[in-house]
């Protein structure tokens, strides 16, 4: 091979193995976030209407690398529905609703699509998406025209599809949807498989639409915690009236000392 390529390549190996070592003297070791936005669900009544409710949250994630993240995640969710909103006859006729407000707590692994680093001008910015398991807890509004729930809690598989930009060294702007999709059918009290009465003793059914689920879309900011690693900065030593010192002060001053012009040779 020629000493020439050889020179090259070699050059471009130790300068690339350089630069990673220098991206990995910052490390982002965890992330604190606060969110809000708007939620919605998918069920059995007023299957063609979205009824969006204001909903907020925060997260805690601990980063394994630049690219994964596992984060335990809390959100509010209010929810208000009523058939009477909807423009499928059936469901007009059947004329039921429900207002039930939630606390979801999820653990969920996130995945960065680009490698990011907060703060650095080409890594601030990644796609990401998580998935976990969580669950949705009942708060203390449940009002319904079928009566309460008999179950408080529902197991809840979350997918989230977010994107994140680093505006300093430790402040990130995000937007994220997620989707929750929970093992129940009663969240809304109206399961597909069942036979209830309206408030005209009429015998309605739900709308075959499955498992019940819960949607929302979010923005907010984030805190990076990080860790900086490398040799410990330099102090500078103060200043001593020490022997050597005077000694170079002395010679300083007999340098200039006027009495040197009489000095016989």
């Amino acid at each position: 091979m020629n000493i020439k390529y050889l020179f090259i390549v070699t050059f471009l190996f130790f300068s690339a193995n350089s630069f990673g070592q220098h991206l990995e003297l910052m490390d982002d070791k965890g992330e604190v976030g606060l969110m809000m936005g708007y939620g919605s669900y998918n069920g059995d009544i007023a299957p063609d209407v979205q009824f969006i409710k204001m909903n907020y949250g925060a997260y805690y994630k601990k980063q394994i690398n630049e690219f994964v993240g596992i984060r335990l995640n809390y959100q509010s969710l209010d929810l208000n529905v009523n058939d009477n909103k909807s423009s499928n006859a059936y469901a007009i006729a059947r004329g039921y609703y429900f207002e039930r407000n939630f606390h979801e707590l999820t653990l969920m692994t996130e995945l960065y699509f680009n490698r990011f680093i907060s703060g650095r001008k080409n890594y601030r910015f990644s796609p990401y998406l998580g998935f976990g398991a969580g669950l949705l807890i009942s708060g203390n509004i449940d009002k319904s025209s079928n009566g309460s729930s008999a179950s408080n809690q529902y197991p809840v598989i979350p997918i989230n599809l977010g994107i994140k930009y680093s505006i300093s060294n430790h402040i990130n702007l995000f937007a994220e949807y997620k989707k929750s999709y929970s093992t129940s059918d009663y969240i809304d009290h109206l399961a597909d498989d069942g036979l209830f009465k309206n408030v005209n003793g009429d015998l309605f059914q739900g709308s075959k639409s499955g498992k019940d689920n819960l949607i929302s879309a979010q923005i907010g900011l984030s805190y990076n915690f990080r860790k900086i690693y490398g040799p410990d900065p330099i102090k500078t030593p103060k200043h001593k009236n020490t022997g050597t010192n005077m000694e170079s002060n002395s010679k300083l001053w007999s340098k200039f000392n006027i009495f040197k012009l009489f000095k016989r040779k």
